[in-house]
């Protein structure tokens, strides 16, 4: 079933966080469950998501981080959420560095396969 985001507590500070710091975070954490976090840049594609994950097992999902203070979805962005939920792709926003963790969570508990 997609995803649109997975919601928790948020314990970081969310005035200081920075959307590099969390896509870090990401990409760190795809590589440390053993997959790839891309980061794609097709033409014409303004708003595509941050990273596209491909995971073991053949998981494919793509997510768009933003800042936990003042981050709002473009409208090219709600476009490429929109689009991809619509074929029936896994999509995830995280905002915070513990929604980077849930996601995973969700993908070693086999919620995203």
């Amino acid at each position: 079933m997609p995803q649109c985001r997975i919601p928790t507590a948020m314990t970081s500070n969310p005035r200081t966080t920075r959307e590099s710091v969390i896509e870090r975070y990401l990409v760190q954490q795809a590589e440390a469950h053993g997959g790839l976090a891309i980061k794609l840049r097709p033409p014409n594609g303004r708003g595509f998501p941050d990273r596209t994950l491909t995971m073991p097992r053949g998981v494919v999902f793509f997510v768009e981080t933003k800042r936990p203070v003042g981050g709002v979805l473009s409208a090219q962005q709600m476009y490429w959420r929109d689009r991809l939920l619509a074929m029936g792709c896994f999509y995830f926003i995280c905002i915070t560095t513990e929604e980077v963790d849930a996601l995973f969570a969700s993908y070693v508990a086999g919620d995203i396969s």
